[in-house]
């Protein structure tokens, strides 16, 4: 299931070192936590799904750029590593609009 899932995100569209592309990477990230997870919100909350929580963070980390992940590996579920990448890339986003 997780390398469907990064494979459907395709390489293209994985996260960029610099965020230029979090906007778009937010919507598909989406998308592929519907497909996959069953909940379009899986990233966006607290786990509800405990048995999801490994395949969830592995597909996180599998649709980022190389050097983003060190940060994320402590991190103790999905939905911090997502806040954290949130946290890093959501001003830089806003600066673009």
């Amino acid at each position: 299931m997780v390398n469907n899932a990064i494979q459907e995100f395709g390489s293209g569209n994985f996260l960029m070192a610099d965020g230029s592309n979090f906007r778009a990477w937010t919507r598909d990230i989406e998308m592929i936590a519907l497909s996959f997870l069953q909940d379009k919100d899986f990233f966006n909350s607290p786990c509800v799904r405990p048995r999801m929580e490994p395949a969830g963070c592995r597909i996180l980390l599998g649709v980022i750029n190389s050097s983003l992940k060190h940060e994320l590996y402590s991190k103790e579920s999905s939905y911090k590593m997502m806040e954290a990448i949130k946290s890093r890339f959501s001003s830089y986003a806003h600066q673009m609009a």
